[in-house]
């Protein structure tokens, strides 16, 4: 029996939003992924590739992935799952290969660019990561929020501000956009304030003690649950730091203490895009994002989050 084109996109559609609570959190338009009618063998490797995905089980979802891939060589959505999988097992090179092929196969997909866009901001390559995102901006204009909070890492505030102001205009205010214009401007305020005295930032860059020191004394602070300083303190490094994924920490911890769980959720998972074979710090950011929606009451994000901290530290051990 074969299931029909609209039911398999659907289900292709669920997956992709399911597996990306954090990037795709605005509203979007339906995906132009099709497929055509395949046979009963290329269906139940391909739902089970998805089914494994769902629950972060990548090494198998890539398995069979590589079984409809031998059915069908050439399509490029298996291209693109093969691609997310290994993203989300941190294989980078693996990911590049495959995302990139989707992109070439069909340039004008906006969620293969999506994917791809992804990627480059996980590995830190934010220029190219913004070429793409403007691509995607071309076909939906909605997506500039998040290359506005892409800006937002390069230190690009001005542009940032602009295309906040532009999703305004077109679609009115929201809260996910107030949270990200405050820290834009905190942090283009620190930058301007830096100006004026010694060039921090730049020395930050040559000496790797000030960045250990300014690490140790938040440290400090959190250990004795000096949540005000703290937040001071990690605002400020952000400005000084912004690639550098313990500040995040440090900050949405700071905030989650203040009661300010909508602001400690924007920081926190901001700061997931730069964390890199670290699961350790991945297991304290989920932990913090798990408290953060427990104070909004969103029991379901705050759930899921706990289910990631448990199964990083499985894989610690």
């Amino acid at each position: 029996m074969l299931i029909k084109v609209k039911t398999y996109a659907t289900i292709i559609i669920f997956a992709f939003f399911a597996t990306q609570p954090n990037l795709w959190s605005q509203d979007l338009e339906s995906a132009e992924l099709t497929l055509e009618d395949y046979s009963d063998e290329f269906q139940e490797h391909f739902f089970e590739a998805l089914k494994q995905k769902g629950i972060e089980n990548y090494d198998k979802a890539i398995a069979s992935l590589y079984k409809c891939k031998k059915l069908d060589p050439n399509n490029p959505i298996l291209d693109y799952e093969l691609g997310k999988n290994y993203l989300n097992s941190k294989k980078y090179e693996e990911a590049e290969e495959f995302l990139h092929a989707a992109v070439l196969k069909e340039p004008e997909n906006e969620w293969f660019l999506r994917g791809y866009y992804k990627l480059q901001v996980a590995t830190g390559n934010l220029a190219k990561a913004a070429e793409l995102g403007k691509q995607v901006v071309a076909m939906n204009p909605r997506f500039k929020e998040s290359l506005a909070r892409l800006y937002l890492r390069t230190k690009d505030y001005d542009t940032a501000l602009k295309l906040l102001q532009e999703l305004d205009d077109t679609y009115g205010k929201s809260q996910s956009r107030d949270a990200l214009r405050f820290q834009v401007n905190k942090l283009r305020g620190f930058t301007e304030v830096s100006k004026n005295g010694p060039s921090i930032s730049t020395r930050s860059s040559e000496n790797r003690s000030e960045l250990d020191t300014f690490m140790n004394r938040l440290s400090e602070l959190r250990e004795n649950e000096n949540y005000r300083e703290a937040l001071q303190k990690s605002n400020t490094g952000l400005s000084l730091y912004p690639s550098q994924p313990r500040l995040y920490y440090y900050n949405g911890w700071a905030l989650n203490r203040k009661g300010e769980f909508r602001k400690a959720i924007f920081s926190l998972e901001s700061g997931l895009d730069y964390i890199i074979d670290d699961p350790k710090m991945e297991v304290q950011f989920y932990e913090e994002l798990s408290f953060a929606y427990q104070g909004i009451n969103d029991q379901k994000n705050a759930r899921q989050y706990l289910r990631k901290a448990e199964k990083t530290k499985k894989r610690i051990q």
